[in-house]
């Protein structure tokens, strides 16, 4: 018999890429990523006797897809990270400034042979013969015993049905199941875009004017959608073909059509303004839900404040039109729509804000809970009486998040957005007077869910900030100022946040529950007992006075406290009548900034702890979250969304001048916590993408 031909793979450090199976290993296990990073690395090895540039991966690897530099450095951030790779000390792939990449590491082949079998098909079956049938006489005995719940068991097929370098987000079927709505910032804000499932189709676009609608849910008939639009504030429906928008509440978010099409439940209160990370949420205040007649009409109160106790969200219809599931308290509620008394249903893992129903209501897809550390897609099967099976794994998944579940009419289908992103702590270099004097670029750049809150020693050579990786602890990290010499500093077994240097080389910050650490540069750290219950505390440079902020129950305004941090004596700053928080001090004490809230913009506010005198600084109708000062106590940095795009910019104390130093176009992207080097050399600050695209799963 013939032996099988080689096959030839690529074997460089503790790494091997296979071209002909599309599998890349690291120490011997399967390394998981997405499929253009891996096309990214053999295009990579392959050309590896040159630099390749940015212009040729693109066009080479998104075959004339109109994307930014942003997908490429996403793609290189999952390789490197996969690989056990670093940007600054590459050992495959190194950066060409300004150019591209180039891999430069040493490459052998490895010959690896094809698995064949080398017994007659006839002999392998006589031989095992005996086993097969005990393993088919026990899975008929299973299938007889087997819960009648027609349900799907496991995933066939999944595929990718956008490819965006923006955010996809809220996928939902037709009625019969061909066409998927989705909304999309592509164009700068979210709009409303149809893709039907058939091979080779587009998407089309099908709403315009820059309303940012969200959420869009397909009527049973399949001539309307519902959606929230988050410019105007509330539920409206539109006609599928186009036409005149109905608004059926002033505010809302979240619609959700009753089978016979006759009748919506959303909640109350609209989806947050602010976008994290692009990307928008649902509000945590909300603590009813609310219906209202599809055609119009005086909206009605579904479910009461305190009945469930907790918030209530993520409203949906059950197949029989009677029942609507919804979230409170991180379980899920059963309810009859007319007759109201929710009930809890027994699930085993409470962290289910994310889930849908199939459409008979004995089954719930939802993402990673929070009893599990493998993520991915899950479902759990609801029997008799509603009660809840042990809940399985559907679909691991590595880096990508899926989102915003959605499963088709007749059950077979599933469609969710997958969501990667990349955070990272970044630097724009400023000259003496506070003007950029370069491009912004990456000082810590990975794929951990968060690296936040950065803050510079005084004398400007080290960095802090808090680091979280996907269903992990945030841990405080102190690097150099240039992001190396990375270490953590904060004590094991805490979630820690909100660094700050102090005099003496020390970083104070706190850990959950809360309570203030200092680390010193040399030793372990140290616990500071804290009485207080105020909200964003903040130490002055000498670590001798706390700023911090609490919120008045009923009225939700804040009021600044300041107090000694030996005596334990605190204060009240701020008038009541004004909801002033998110304070800091200035380098030299003199000077507390902070933000004054105007309805659902921030004003930047300067306010002396002597006398707690007020003036306002900047105030425009938009989003201006300031973090920290430069050296000289007159500039203010800060993070402000300007055109719908977030940047960073400073303003003068003393002539209320105000300068921008990023110009990001990005709108799938955040900045937040700009912290001023003690130097006067750059700015740093956090800089979040978000990436979506929506999948479609085939259930066997």
């Amino acid at each position: 018999m013939m032996a099988p031909k080689p096959a030839s793979a690529y074997r460089f450090g503790e790494c091997s890429a296979d071209p002909k199976r599309l599998e890349v290993r690291r120490g011997g296990s399967v390394v998981a990523l997405e499929p253009k990073a891996i096309r990214v690395l053999f295009h990579l090895i392959e050309n590896r006797d040159r630099v390749v540039t940015k212009e040729e991966l693109i066009a080479h690897i998104w075959a004339g897809a109109v994307v930014t530099d942003f997908a490429l450095t996403r793609v290189i951030a999952q390789l490197r990270k996969r690989l056990g790779d670093d940007a600054y000390h590459p050992r495959y792939i190194e950066t060409a400034a300004t150019t591209g990449y180039r891999f430069v590491a040493d490459v052998t082949r490895q010959h690896v042979a094809e698995k064949t079998a080398t017994t007659p098909r006839r002999r392998v079956w006589w031989l095992a013969g005996p086993a097969v049938l005990v393993v088919l006489l026990a899975a008929a005995v299973l299938w007889l015993r087997r819960p009648n719940t027609n349900l799907a068991t496991a995933i066939r097929a999944t595929r990718q049905l956008t490819n965006s370098d923006a955010a996809d987000l809220f996928p939902a079927f037709s009625p019969d199941g061909s066409q998927i709505v989705f909304s999309s910032n592509r164009t700068g804000h979210f709009e409303l875009y149809i893709r039907s499932l058939a091979p080779g189709s587009e998407e089309r676009q099908i709403t315009f004017g820059g309303q940012d609608v969200i959420q869009p849910a397909w009527s049973p008939d399949g001539q309307y959608l519902a959606c929230s639009f988050q410019a105007r504030g509330g539920i409206a429906t539109m006609p599928v073909s186009g036409g005149a928008v109905r608004y059926l509440s002033e505010s809302g978010s979240g619609p959700q059509w009753s089978p016979d099409g006759r009748t919506l439940i959303y909640s109350p209160y609209n989806v947050a303004t602010v976008l994290q990370a692009n990307r928008p949420f649902p509000a945590a205040t909300a603590t009813y839900l609310m219906s209202v007649a599809a055609d119009g009409g005086t909206p009605r109160q579904l479910t009461y404040p305190g009945d469930p106790v907790a918030a209530h969200s993520n409203a949906r219809w059950l197949g029989d039109g009677r029942h609507i599931l919804f979230v409170s308290g991180g379980g899920i509620w059963l309810m009859n729509a007319w007759t109201g008394h929710p009930r809890k249903l027994d699930l085993e893992d409470k962290c289910l804000n994310n889930f849908a129903a199939s459409p008979l209501g004995n089954a719930l897809y939802f993402t990673t809970p929070c009893a599990s550390s493998v993520q991915g897609l899950y479902r759990v099967r609801l029997g008799r009486d509603w009660h809840a099976q042990k809940a399985e794994l559907l679909m691991p998944v590595a880096a990508a998040v899926p989102a915003n579940i959605a499963v088709s009419r007749d059950g077979s289908r599933l469609a969710f957005n997958q969501e990667m992103e990349q955070s990272g702590i970044w630097s724009v270099p400023i000259d003496s007077s506070g003007a950029p004097r370069g491009d912004p670029r990456p000082v810590v750049q990975d794929l951990s869910q968060r690296n936040t809150e950065p803050d510079f020693s005084l004398d400007g050579s080290m960095l802090a900030y808090a680091s979280q990786r996907q269903g992990e602890r945030s841990v405080i990290v102190a690097a150099n100022a240039d992001g190396s010499a990375a270490q953590i500093i904060s004590p094991p077994d805490s979630s820690c946040e909100m660094p700050i240097w102090l005099t003496q080389g020390r970083c104070a910050y706190y850990c959950m529950p809360r309570a203030l650490w200092i680390s010193p540069l040399h030793g372990p750290p140290q616990r500071i007992a804290q009485k207080s219950k105020a909200q964003f505390p903040q130490l002055s440079r000498d670590g001798t006075r706390v700023v911090a902020h609490v919120r008045d129950a009923s009225s939700r305004r804040m009021r600044l406290v300041v107090g000694d941090v030996n005596a334990g004596e605190i204060r009240f700053l701020t008038p009541p009548d004004r909801s002033i928080g998110y304070a800091r001090w200035s380098p030299d004490g003199r000077w507390i900034a902070a933000e004054e809230e105007h309805g659902s913009n921030d004003a930047i506010v300067l306010i002396s702890p002597e006398n707690g005198r007020i003036q306002t600084l900047v105030d425009e109708p938009v989003h201006s979250w300031l973090h920290d000062w430069a050296p000289n106590n007159d500039q203010i940095v800060f993070a402000g969304l300007r055109n719908g795009l977030w940047n960073v910019y400073w303003v003068s104390r003393s002539t209320k001048r105000v300068r921008q130093l990023t110009h990001f176009q990005s709108r799938s992207g955040i900045v937040r916590y700009p912290a001023w080097s003690p130097r006067g050399d750059q700015v740093v600050f956090e800089r979040q993408g978000l990436v979506a695209n929506i999948y479609v799963a085939d259930l066997r």
